[in-house]
């Protein structure tokens, strides 16, 4: 199984690849915002946004009910898992505003670099299972629809339809100019 990029090969394992492509999407404020706006008003996870957007792309492959099912066991417990250490960081935060302690500053660091840890544990077990999906399943071949079109679809099928169309055409977009940007380099 080729697990570098059709289109370029690449010296990151896929989860590597993942982590990192994940973190330059969302450096641009426009798509962090966006992927915020989805995960507070519509309950949607950011990795699993982020995976659906770099699958389409990075395997050009289509995610079906056997996948998204397996994934949903996993998922639930990594969400569990970055939601508790994300609330404790809000705590925590709020309350060094309050008596600006040096030590709730610097636990609250520390926090956000253990929540940053899980949510990499999360991308990679992520990439893990898309990993034994493709080998279990014999699912390397390519999707035969448009690169906007396959991002959609996969957006649907892990992440569930977003509340207006919307908004998954605007991640769709700068997803795709990102990933393009990005091979031209």
């Amino acid at each position: 199984m080729n697990n570098n990029p059709p289109d370029k090969q690449s010296t990151d394992s896929p989860a590597e690849n993942f982590w990192r492509s994940s973190g330059e999407f969302y450096s641009d404020p426009q798509v962090s915002n966006h992927l915020l706006a989805l995960q507070d008003q519509q309950s949607k996870n950011i990795n699993q946004l982020l995976f659906a957007l770099w699958v389409s792309s990075y395997y050009n492959i289509e995610l079906d009910n056997s996948f998204t099912q397996k994934s949903t066991v996993d998922e639930e417990r990594a969400k569990s898992w970055a939601d508790n250490i994300r609330n404790l960081r809000f705590d925590i935060g709020l309350d060094s505003h309050a008596d600006g302690s040096e030590e709730y500053s610097q636990l609250k660091d520390i926090i956000l670099k253990t929540e940053l840890k899980i949510e990499q544990i999360h991308q990679q077990r992520l990439v893990t299972g898309l990993l034994n999906w493709i080998e279990e399943n014999n699912k390397a071949c390519p999707s035969s629809r448009d690169k906007n079109e396959l991002v959609q679809y996969n957006l649907g099928a892990l992440c569930g339809a977003p509340a207006d169309p919307l908004d998954f055409e605007l991640l769709t977009e700068l997803w795709l100019h990102y990933w393009q940007n990005r091979q031209n380099q």
